[in-house]
């Protein structure tokens, strides 16, 4: 009976999380779903363009770790276009460490502390405490002097912020602060989100111009470049010594050079500038390979390795676009 009572309460909290923040959402074109799964708080945010990650997350982040739902120890956001079904991101935390990082509010549990006595019950305990503990130190310890010095300060330091926090000039100027944080957020969310819209527009230009281009292509030497690049990566996937290395290459290398020779070099810049690219940095690791054949210990393994990931990283690129381009 009790347990359905709590599971009764726990959809209670959701429905009014999910109706806080599309209360806050909603005006700006993005939905909110949420539901529970054990003590996980999921929160799906929909919109006709991808939800911007970084703004959304803290904002909900923020919004769930002030209501303080008890049973929930985990919230999961997620985040989608309304007419897919595959989620684009999303990112998890646990509720339970998550406090001592957020930026909103650094005196969070002081503050709460704060807000069950009045401003002059407040003043009244305060000064009790801090004149008790200072006597007491001065007077029943006088060996401590430094000791008692030293807490006296403190004291005197937490007296003040107390007096301070509850003041009509400490309230004025932290709502301030809150209002000028809201603001800086609303900004940077709307920064990221032209950001997103100005690479979006960009890369759907850039799509278009390859995709015409391509079309005047009249042989499929770019493919076989392409394939060529692939089978590299593969062989140096399972291990590649620096002697061995210009034999791993060479059919990329011959292939790419006819291409280079070829009319259709000059058909799309773009895709020929990436076969550059990639050739280049399989020229570069082969340099630091064999510097470090000759035992120089300047030659890192891991500035080969990130030669390698730039060049698998130009035929993911090449090859999306040519796929997009069908």
């Amino acid at each position: 009976m009790n347990n359905g009572k709590s599971e009764k309460m726990r959809w209670k909290d959701v429905n009014a999380i999910e109706n806080l923040l599309n209360r806050h959402l909603q005006p700006k074109g993005i939905t909110a779903k949420a539901t529970i799964n054990g003590s996980c708080l999921e929160i799906l945010l929909e919109s006709k363009q991808l939800p911007p990650k970084g703004s959304l997350t803290t904002f909900i982040l923020n919004k769930i770790t002030s209501l303080e739902v008890s049973p929930i120890k985990t919230l999961k956001i997620s985040g989608k276009r309304r007419e897919e079904k595959l989620i684009d991101w999303n990112q998890e935390f646990n509720l339970s460490v998550v406090n001592t990082s957020l930026p909103s509010n650094h005196l969070n549990g002081f503050a709460k502390f704060i807000e069950h006595y009045k401003y002059k019950e407040l003043v009244i305990v305060s000064a009790v405490i801090y004149f008790g503990i200072s006597l007491c130190c001065l007077f029943v310890f006088p060996g401590l002097a430094l000791l008692a010095m030293l807490i006296f300060i403190v004291f005197s330091i937490l007296f003040f912020l107390l007096v301070y926090l509850e003041s009509p000039l400490g309230k004025a100027i932290n709502t301030q602060m809150n209002l000028e944080y809201q603001q800086r957020l609303e900004q940077e969310r709307y920064r990221q989100e032209q950001q997103r819209l100005k690479e979006e527009e960009e890369r759907k230009i850039l799509l278009e111009t390859v995709t015409n281009q391509l079309k005047d292509i009249e042989t499929d030497i770019i493919y076989r470049v392409l394939d060529d690049f692939r089978k590299v990566e593969a062989r140096i996937s399972i291990g590649v010594s620096y002697s061995s290395f210009p034999d791993v290459l060479a059919p990329a290398k011959f292939t790419f050079q006819q291409f280079i020779r070829s009319e259709d070099f000059n058909v799309c810049p773009y895709i020929s500038s990436l076969l550059e690219e990639n050739m280049r940095y399989y020229e570069l690791s082969w340099k630091v390979l064999k510097r470090k054949g000759e035992g120089d210990l300047l030659a890192l393994d891991s500035e080969i390795q990130n030669l390698w990931l730039k060049a698998a990283n130009c035929s993911d690129l090449i090859e999306d676009l040519l796929k997009s381009a069908r």
